[in-house]
């Protein structure tokens, strides 16, 4: 019975990500949007009548400056307006006119928008200019971060960090992860999906004389089985305890785009000191065979790779998602050590501050008991090929568990390439063309050009 009701939860996990836009924040829909936006733009008067300016992010247009339920639609990152009137108007609202945009808008005589989604200059994520990158084999479930070593990237890439995913399921076109080529569009710490089905990990609500405290998540080391029980769920205005599993998306979450399918990157329940526990548990043989645990397309993995990947990946970062055989460049892994180092982390409870414990020092902590939790996480930094197993030979279950290497289960055939994750190349890759897979990402851009080995050789 225990066993059942832990896979029952482990079923609802799945659906962890996106969500429905709220009202409640007129600007994105969302409070994490909201309280995440950076602005560049710090007071309407450096705005210029006349001028064109970029949309930041998705973000609401309306009908006056009345913060009411007069949405005319949503206007997208890199859509285009031009500024008509800066006011006095409500709030942060100016009033602009619609250039360029690839959504559907209402007509109207006058649009209105909060400034503070106003760019002076194009963000275009596509060019990658830093050092890092990721990539996501779907396939073995691994994700490897690489730094690049020559500028013009002539030379192999050099692996960082190496760890666990929990992918989609094998089931429907909802819930696969899509391979292709990503970019992380925005950070979240302690997300919740709009819907409030997964409330955050950690959240502060108002005890009875108003005031705000902690509201904990299950404690270090306890079963799955916690984390649904409903004492752990937060209250909604009538007292009623809401949302089906505490802290789904984990301690971090990575929005990628364009055209992600809502597939992020995040982590899970449990504590840093559970360490890969609770994505283990998704590949369990029984958990497989009387359900599928796995995500909806997310990329889940534990919450001290999460915590590192937010303290070193800023917003930009290729995540380049492959279903590809692995194998090494270089077989006698020559510049690589067995022996891992440590990060040491310390997360707290300040919005949007990383966990890195030497960043919360120099940052300072503010008054008051704000850490979480502190620990030491162990950075694998050797690369290890994961074993293609052809898939006319898996079932599903096999398919779905431990190790196997093909999680889709895609036939031999109709593998293309080869992925040397000692060196972050792909040679002769091209995405397996498989009734398992469909493709997001940039549409003219399967794999990054710096890590196509056929290109840069």
């Amino acid at each position: 019975m225990t066993k059942n009701i832990i896979l029952i939860g482990l079923v609802l996990i799945i659906t962890a990500c996106g969500g429905k836009s709220n009202e409640k924040y007129p600007n994105t829909g969302n409070a994490d949007n909201e309280l995440m936006v950076s602005y560049t733009i710090g007071d309407r008067s450096e705005l210029v009548v006349g001028e064109e300016y970029w949309v930041s992010t998705g973000v609401r247009i309306r009908s006056s400056d009345e913060v009411a339920r007069n949405s005319l639609g949503i206007v997208n990152r890199n859509d285009k307006v031009r500024v008509v009137n800066v006011g006095p108007f409500n709030d942060d609202y100016v009033q602009v006119e619609v250039v360029k945009t690839r959504s559907n808008i209402v007509e109207s005589d006058r649009y209105f928008m909060s400034f503070k989604y106003l760019e002076k200059e194009k963000v275009d994520y596509k060019e990658f200019k830093g050092d890092l990158f990721v990539i996501q084999n779907i396939a073995t479930e691994r994700l490897r971060v690489y730094k690049r070593v020559c500028a013009d990237n002539s030379c192999p890439h050099k692996m960082i960090l190496e760890t666990e995913l929990a992918v989609g399921e094998d089931k429907n076109n909802k819930v696969r992860t899509w391979p292709g080529s990503f970019r992380v569009t925005k950070w979240f710490k302690f997300y919740q999906d709009a819907a409030k089905h997964y409330p955050r990990w950690f959240m502060k609500v108002k005890n009875e004389d108003g005031f705000l405290e902690d509201f904990m998540p299950p404690k270090a080391g306890k079963s799955f089985r916690q984390w649904m029980r409903k004492k752990y769920m937060p209250e909604n205005s009538e007292g009623k305890r809401y949302g089906d599993i505490r802290g789904a998306f984990g301690w971090f979450t990575a929005h990628v785009g364009p055209n992600s399918n809502s597939q992020w990157t995040h982590g899970t329940v449990g504590w840093g000191s559970d360490k890969k526990k609770y994505i283990h548990y998704t590949k369990k043989k029984w958990a497989n065979i009387l359900v599928n645990p796995r995500s909806s397309g997310c990329s889940r993995t534990d919450n001290e790779s999460i915590a590192y990947l937010r303290e070193i990946l800023p917003v930009g970062t290729p995540i380049i998602k492959i279903y590809a055989k692995e194998a090494l460049l270089d077989p006698s892994l020559k510049g690589y050590s067995p022996i891992n180092r440590t990060w040491d982390y310390n997360l707290t409870t300040v919005p949007n501050q990383k966990a890195g414990a030497g960043t919360v020092l120099a940052e300072g902590i503010s008054e008051g008991n704000t850490s979480l939790e502190t620990g030491s996480y162990e950075l694998d930094e050797y690369p290890s090929v994961i074993e293609y197993q052809a898939g006319e030979d898996l079932g599903r279950n096999e398919a779905a568990t431990g190790n196997s290497g093909n999680v889709y289960r895609v036939e031999s055939e109709k593998m293309r390439g080869v992925y040397y994750i000692d060196a972050g190349y792909v040679s002769g890759y091209t995405m397996p063309k498989h009734e398992s897979l469909n493709r997001g990402g940039f549409p003219d851009e399967e794999v990054g050009p710096w890590m196509n080995m056929d290109l840069v050789k």
